[in-house]
């Protein structure tokens, strides 16, 4: 499972708690790389899901400019971390991120494409 932006969290366990309250099909999983690279699409499938008017290309790309502008103001070696940081991250995040696939997998087993809105 292609799983894009939704790694390293606890989306599996949010989600789940959610889901107990409104049914899945009242979301919409997307991840952030999908969101960065195609911002009017993602932003016209999101304003179409809520019944909402479309954005103008222009608008849903100033949300995505205005939200990514800070990362560019740091220096290009400031997110990057050491290759035993990052295996402590890796070990943490692996079992929440199991979770996570199997989570994809029971929602797109509902028919609900948390992906394939694009």
């Amino acid at each position: 499972v292609n799983l894009g932006g939704l790694l390293g969290g606890f989306y599996a366990a949010q989600l789940r708690h959610w889901w107990r309250i409104f049914h899945p099909s009242q979301f919409r999983l997307i991840p952030l790389s999908m969101l960065a690279s195609r911002p009017a699409i993602v932003a016209n499938a999101v304003t179409d899901f809520l019944d909402l008017p479309p954005l103008r290309q222009s608008e849903a790309r100033e949300h995505v400019d205005a939200n990514t502008a800070q990362d560019s103001d740091r220096p290009p070696t400031a997110h990057l971390l050491n290759a035993t940081a990052r295996e402590a991250l890796r070990s943490f995040y692996e079992p929440y991120q199991a979770n996570l696939e199997v989570l994809v997998k029971e929602y797109e087993e509902m028919n609900i494409a948390p992906f394939g809105l694009l």
